[in-house]
């Protein structure tokens, strides 16, 4: 993701603008095992976010005591198709911040996954250690987590199918202190999505 901050005159006063081209670098999904007998592909529908342009008056909205500003929630849809039916489980690389992962200095940004389906039928989804080990608690939504996977679960066991779907949510955060800028300022992280099969 890509931010920048933009010094603008407004009214005669200078105002820090937040340029929000929050580039998140989905689109270089990459598919562990891809040359096996599943061989699957991956695919995100977007391979960047743009958050257009923001001021830090706009950020805070209403709660100017907020310590952090989102830039809002936007959804992408991730989809995988493999040849043969294979037992699956997706990461997200990136730096980590904690239980989320970094944007630009001191910011995070949180990725969660949802509505998943396997074969067309909903799946329960939950963070892993790995593909094919059941999660602790599945359930309809899945936070991913540095070092983590996020593995579908069908009929109380790790799905294994042809085909994976779900919606993804992405919503980075900069400390209120960092949307005090006098001159243009960069944030930006860059994402992975990674597809690991068995």
């Amino acid at each position: 993701m890509k931010i920048k901050l933009h010094p603008v005159r407004a009214l005669g006063n200078a105002v820090a603008q937040l340029t929000a081209a929050a580039l998140l670098a989905m689109g270089a999904c990459t598919a562990a095992q891809a040359q096996g007998p599943g061989e699957c592909q991956m695919t995100v529908n977007e391979s960047s976010v743009d958050y257009g342009t923001f001021t830090r008056y706009q950020l805070q909205g209403d709660n100017a005591q907020a310590a952090t500003l989102s830039l809002g929630k936007r959804q992408l849809t991730l989809n995988v198709n493999c040849r043969m039916p294979v037992t699956m489980a997706v990461a997200f690389r990136s730096g980590a911040n904690g239980a989320d992962y970094s944007f630009g200095n001191g910011g995070s940004v949180t990725v969660r996954m949802a509505n998943a389906q396997v074969d067309g039928r909903p799946a329960m989804i939950g963070s892993a250690a790995g593909v094919g080990m059941l999660p602790a608690s599945p359930a309809a939504v899945a936070q991913f987590a540095p070092g983590q996977v996020i593995v579908p679960v069908v009929d109380g066991r790790p799905a294994k199918g042809t085909s994976f779907s779900a919606q993804v949510e992405v919503d980075p955060r900069v400390p209120a202190a960092n949307a005090k800028v006098a001159g243009r300022t960069s944030l930006e992280t860059n994402g992975t999505f990674q597809l690991i099969t068995q």
